[in-house]
């Protein structure tokens, strides 16, 4: 029985939206005002400040297109390169550190956690994040966090067939067959086409 791969994985953007990122952040200007070249003036400098925030919120964008494009090809540490890029430049943006800790977690980087668990500080609500540390804890062997994450994203996202799924699985792993049968069954209200569910569902019954 296996845990089945993160599903949130992320869009591919298409060559024409790289593109159009790409031709976006071309015309960036080559210069930035100083806030010497403000002369002084509170609301010069101000809105010197207000530039620099913009630039950096565009780079950030134009950094995380790049790495999904790359995800898609597969290139997963010229991915994993540019989203931290894109963290460097918006550390606050609880996506684009869901999307970092998923690209370290497909790159078998461990530190995957530690990006999930900022998230979570900023987000104690986001689904995703508890969702994708369950699935970094199942991949490390630790089935009661793996357990734990998954118990809280499906009480946060409790129509997603694959995380009742998981959850089955991680409780299937600690023993508790009865509640992991429970667990496969809803996957299986929710998605009855998930084959995965069904098939957990079957060697649970054994």
């Amino acid at each position: 029985m296996s845990v089945t791969t993160i599903p949130h994985s992320p869009s591919n953007p298409g060559s024409s939206l790289l593109s159009a990122a790409s031709d976006s952040f071309a015309k960036l200007p080559t210069r930035i005002a100083s806030p010497t070249d403000a002369q002084g003036s509170p609301n010069e400098i101000q809105a010197v400040i207000d530039r620099l925030a913009e630039l950096d919120a565009q780079s950030a964008q134009f950094h995380r297109i790049c790495a999904e494009a790359y995800c898609t090809q597969g290139r997963f540490e010229s991915a994993l390169a540019h989203q931290e890029s894109a963290v460097r430049l918006m550390p606050s943006a609880v996506e684009y550190q869901n999307q970092l800790g998923y690209l370290r977690y497909l790159s078998g980087d461990e530190t995957a956690v530690t990006a999930f668990e900022n998230v979570l500080r900023a987000d104690p609500r986001n689904g995703d994040a508890w969702y994708n540390l369950g699935m970094v804890r199942f991949g490390q062997n630790q089935f009661g966090e793996a357990e734990r994450a998954f118990a809280r994203a499906a009480e946060l996202m409790p129509n997603d067939a694959e995380t009742w799924n998981n959850l089955g699985v991680a409780r299937f792993h600690n023993g508790r067959i009865h509640e992991a049968k429970a667990c496969f069954e809803r996957s299986l209200s929710l998605d009855p086409a998930n084959a995965d569910a069904r098939q957990n569902l079957t060697d649970c019954m054994r």
